[in-house]
């Protein structure tokens, strides 16, 4: 009997130390991350090597064999980019190899280049997620070779109190203000895609009934009626700064037109003088042959008509100069359209990355809610002990999310979810109540 009790003690205190002794190496990592300045987001190459391109990702592309910088590349909702004199390429859910070949082969294809140099880099990588009984959940920095505990450790370290329904009363209410304002900044972006969308169309007003609110059920109806009047409000200024510009430009190709036509009237008087003294001179020669008129007056009449040619030689040379200043206008003319309409692709696509990311943002804080509310619902026994349970949600190459089961030391990635659950475990309780008895 004495036997029986001093295993099950040890059995007890066995699993206290360990969880005892996870927290201090998290508290440990934190530490360490402090002192050495690794709060840097950086991935080694091993990591990379595994890591599946996703929409919002920041990429560049440097080709080799121009003088150009890197081209940025940011993959869009649809999971493509915008190749510079290629266009649009799908290459989400690829690895980075994977995405350099398919480009490289694009390239060639399309007969841009013959034999491409190219190195097609990430620029940041994604955050990893720690939700679950940790301290303080949320989203870190990837750093290189990271393990499942140095997440932990990111997260403050597991949640050492099983009980506490304030604290986690207080993570309640925090989790639902984060997610009103995801909801918020989330009724922002639709209502500035819609924005966009009316103003390709050429229309001054926003319909809310055909506004897309991805992932909500009842928006907030004033919020909504609010943000499409300062939108509205948007169209109205920049299309009175567009017309401002636009009538700018035309008063200037008026301008330089009627002093297009000056010169031109110029140049026809000139002629017209000239082709006068030529008259003249024809006819001083005549009578200079008959010797009815001294040489000197043949002689002015020379240099009249050469003063004459330089002045037209100078309005011709002005003429040429305002045609020039003529078609640049007409191209700026033009090219405001144009680049009206490019803002409103960028803005777009800024949107929908935007708008991207708002969404995982709001389906990890509902899962940490989940997560807290299924804590919640769990009794608290004081006399039970626990055990972690660690999951991580990755997105994988080619065959999309994934959900794997991890231990401590294993390896994560960039843009993994660490799930962290601690579990009772009644084990050591009955092995104690059987020890007393």
């Amino acid at each position: 009997m004495f036997f029986s009790n001093k295993t099950a003690i040890f059995a007890a205190h066995y699993r206290i130390l360990v969880t005892d002794a996870f927290w201090l190496r998290s508290a440990i990592y934190i530490c360490a991350i402090l002192i050495s300045g690794l709060g840097q987001p950086a991935a080694a190459q091993n990591a990379l090597a595994r890591y599946a391109i996703s929409s919002g990702d920041a990429l560049q592309l440097d080709i080799l064999d121009d003088a150009e910088p890197p081209y940025p590349l940011i993959v869009g909702n649809s999971g493509d980019v915008q190749l510079p004199f290629l266009g649009s390429l799908p290459i989400a859910g690829l690895t980075l190899s994977d995405a350099h070949r398919i480009i490289n082969d694009a390239y060639v294809d399309g007969a841009i280049f013959l034999s491409p140099k190219l190195d097609l880099s990430v620029v940041n990588v994604r955050p990893i997620s720690v939700l679950g009984d940790v301290q303080t959940p949320g989203f870190f920095d990837y750093h290189a070779d990271m393990t499942s505990e140095q997440a932990i450790g990111l997260a403050g370290g597991l949640m050492r109190e099983l009980g506490g329904e304030e604290a986690r009363s207080l993570q309640r209410v925090a989790l639902r203000g984060e997610l009103a304002a995801n909801q918020a900044a989330i009724v922002r972006e639709a209502v500035a895609a819609e924005r966009l969308r009316m103003q390709f169309a050429g229309r001054d007003r926003i319909d809310a009934a055909q506004i897309t609110f991805a992932g909500i059920d009842h928006p907030d109806a004033a919020l909504i009626a609010t943000l499409i009047a300062q939108d509205e409000d948007i169209i109205a200024a920049e299309r009175a700064h567009f017309e401002a510009d636009r009538n700018l430009i035309a008063q200037a190709i008026a301008d330089v037109g009627v002093q297009t036509s000056l010169i031109e009237e110029q140049i026809a008087a000139q002629v017209a003088q000239i082709s006068s003294y030529d008259q003249e001179l024809s006819n001083v020669a005549k009578l200079q042959n008959q010797g009815l008129v001294a040489l000197p007056t043949r002689n002015r009449l020379l240099r009249e008509v050469s003063d004459e040619e330089t002045s037209l030689l100078r309005l011709r040379t002005t003429l040429v100069s305002t045609q020039r200043e003529m078609n640049q206008l007409k191209r700026e003319l033009l090219s405001l359209d144009f680049q009206r309409a490019q803002n409103w692709r960028q803005e777009m696509a800024d949107v929908g990355v935007a708008e991207a990311q708002l969404r995982e943002t709001r389906a990890s804080l509902l899962q940490r809610l989940a997560l807290l509310e299924d804590w919640t619902r769990r009794s608290a026994d004081t006399a039970e002990d626990t055990r972690i349970e660690l999951m991580v949600r990755r997105r994988a190459a080619q065959s999309g999310l994934v959900t794997l089961e991890v231990t401590e030391t294993d390896t994560i990635l960039p843009g993994d979810v660490l799930i962290v659950r601690l579990l009772r475990d009644t084990s050591s309780a009955d092995i104690l109540a059987e020890g007393t008895l």
